[in-house]
């Protein structure tokens, strides 16, 4: 029979009779072919095993669960990642580093942080308490375009890497007005590996400056990381980058452009802050800041960085853009003297009916930064910058002592600073907020967490004097004052063990217009917050996984709080705790 009349077994009975001695000569040709046929399919059997498991570790890639809680981030060398680990470049000259040391010097850890100042030449004294100093390359027969300080800075990553100091796996960059938290620093970069190559840090606040730059560029200022493997390949390209880009405005700009000729993006941090601000100020509030470090036996000149009129000779100060402008106390006065006189083309009028002379400082966002801090994101607090450029942090304070008293906290519990809790009074039908170091607001109303947590208003963007866009929501600071929330200040920080704080939070008493007298408000003999809390340890932050464009926070969660009246109700008791499993914020009926 032939065709498909043939029983199905039949193939199997004719494979059978080549096992027959008769045919073994056809048996074994047979079997040279089908070695022959074997041995030759095994390099597309290779290729093919082998894209399968490239796709595999691909997909890996992408693999963005957070690290089981309890788990340990990536360990290289050994050893968890620790502040020894991690250099510090610090851009400055000669010229700034006497009126901006002292903001290094309250994050700076004589013996523990490891780094230099670069400097544009060999200053004359040097104090030894804060951190070394190095002369940067000289690179005047270079031909490197553009401005000289933004190729100098721009090679400062570089210049650290070939020093080779022992140990190093990451190189954190900022200005000599940066100002960083180091153990968060760690916390930010723990869960990375450094042999890879990492570009860490944060785009600006504003859309407008992101548009001018580059939403994946690390603003400079508010510091960015580069690990040890991406610090190596920057070193080889970087001239090469400096060459090609010499009509860049700044350092960062530079970096980013050969950052990405290397292949490597931005991994957003929302921890770095290029913050601050620019601020429309009047000589006399001006004068009023420059009073109370006099009284408090602050001397020297008070340095606003990049600051320049708003139009060319706007309070008869003419300054190129860029440049820095520095007001001594005599130059105060004369600037005073000229707020009073009709001539000059002033702004403004403040309440009083003072004449205004507006300034306008080259920064991010203009106003105060109080929003920004009162409702930081769920992230650890690892940099802020330009603080010379905004109005005092806390009102009752220099600058200087601002950011002191807010160093102060960060060093009892760093990985808890700025973070933001709510709870509720259900019988006042009150709303209390906490960002842990920083301030505390009580708020005459039930509101829920989604609105809390978007950032009020007290800023406007630095390009156009409005009220956004930014790259992140905010709300309205409410014009009648009993819509305001009651804000208290940080005022003292205490260990009660050494695993727990108490921090204490005084009333701030705005002006006589802004009282509220409503009895629901929050009345005066309320003067104090005080906010009970264990530690918060580093590991919330470390047991997370970073992906190539976010910093994804998918193990880190909002903390819940009870309130519990003082004595006399002059104060409000706050404690603050880990949320239950399936425990929510909800505002009370």
């Amino acid at each position: 029979m032939s065709g498909s009349g043939e029983p199905v077994g039949k193939p199997v009975a004719a494979w059978a009779l080549g096992l027959f001695p008769e045919n073994i000569i056809g048996f074994c040709s047979r079997g040279l072919k089908y070695i022959a046929a074997a041995f030759l399919s095994l390099p597309v059997l290779y290729v093919f095993y082998s894209s399968l498991s490239s796709a595999r570790r691909y997909a890996d890639c992408f693999d963005f669960a957070p690290v089981p809680a309890g788990s340990v981030a990536v360990v290289a060398d050994g050893e968890a990642l620790n502040v020894s680990h991690i250099v510090f470049g610090i851009g400055a000259s000669v010229d700034t580093w006497e009126k901006r040391r002292r903001y290094a010097e309250l994050w700076w850890r004589p013996g523990e942080t490891r780094g230099f100042v670069w400097l544009d030449r060999k200053p004359d004294t040097w104090e030894d308490d804060g951190p070394p100093y190095r002369v940067s390359e000289d690179l005047s027969n270079r031909g490197f375009g553009g401005s000289p300080s933004a190729v100098r800075m721009a090679r400062i990553a570089a210049e650290s890497f070939r020093l080779g100091l022992e140990g190093t796996r990451w190189f954190v960059m900022g200005d000599d007005d940066t100002v960083f938290v180091p153990d968060n620093v760690v916390a930010a970069l723990a869960g990375l590996d450094h042999r890879a190559m990492w570009y860490v840090g944060a785009p600006s606040e504003s859309v407008e400056q992101d548009l001018v730059h580059s939403y994946g560029m690390a603003f400079g200022g508010g510091g960015f990381a580069l690990s040890l493997g991406a610090a190596e390949a920057l070193s080889v390209a970087i001239d090469g980058c400096l060459e090609r880009y010499g009509n860049f405005y700044g350092s960062d700009q530079r970096v980013q452009a050969c950052m990405s000729e290397l292949g490597v993006p931005l991994t957003r941090h929302p921890g770095f802050h290029q913050v601050p601000l620019s601020l429309s100020l009047s000589p006399t509030s001006y004068y009023r800041v420059r009073q109370a470090q006099v009284n408090r036996g602050v001397d020297g000149t008070v340095n606003f960085g990049h600051m320049v009129p708003r139009g060319s000779s706007t309070c008869g100060v003419p300054s190129p853009c860029g440049v820095q402008l520095l007001v001594n106390l005599e130059g105060l006065q004369r600037i005073e003297q000229i707020a009073f006189s009709t001539r000059s083309p002033f702004r403004g009028r403040n309440d009083s009916g003072i004449v205004n002379c507006v300034w306008h400082v080259q920064v991010d966002i203009h106003g105060d930064a109080y929003g920004l801090l009162a409702a930081h994101p769920t992230a650890p607090l690892v940099s802020l910058h330009h603080l010379d450029a905004v109005e005092p942090l806390f009102p009752t304070k220099t600058q200087l002592d601002s950011v002191a008293s807010l160093m102060g906290a960060a060093r009892f519990d760093p990985a808890r600073t700025l973070q933001q809790a709510f709870c509720y009074d259900p019988t006042l039908r009150w709303t209390v907020s906490v960002s842990w170091g920083y301030t505390a607001q009580i708020y005459p109303a039930l509101l829920p967490p989604h609105v809390l947590e978007k950032t009020l208003g007290t800023f406007q963007t630095w390009r156009s004097s409005q009220d956004g866009p930014f790259t992140f929501n905010t709300r309205p600071m409410p014009d009648e004052p009993c819509a305001r929330p009651a804000i208290f200040f940080l005022d003292r920080v205490q260990n009660v063990s050494s695993k727990a704080t108490i921090t204490t939070y005084g009333r701030h008493v705005p002006g006589p217009e802004m009282v509220c007298k409503d009895r629901n408000y929050p009345s005066l003999a309320l003067q104090n917050v005080r906010v009970f809390s264990s530690k918060m340890p580093s590991s919330v932050w470390t047991q997370v996984r970073a992906n190539f464009i976010y910093w994804n926070l998918g193990a880190a969660r909002r903390q819940c709080c009870d309130i519990k009246w003082g004595r006399l109700k002059a104060a409000i008791d706050v404690r603050l705790r880990s949320c239950g499993l399936h425990e929510t914020i909800t505002p009370p009926k």
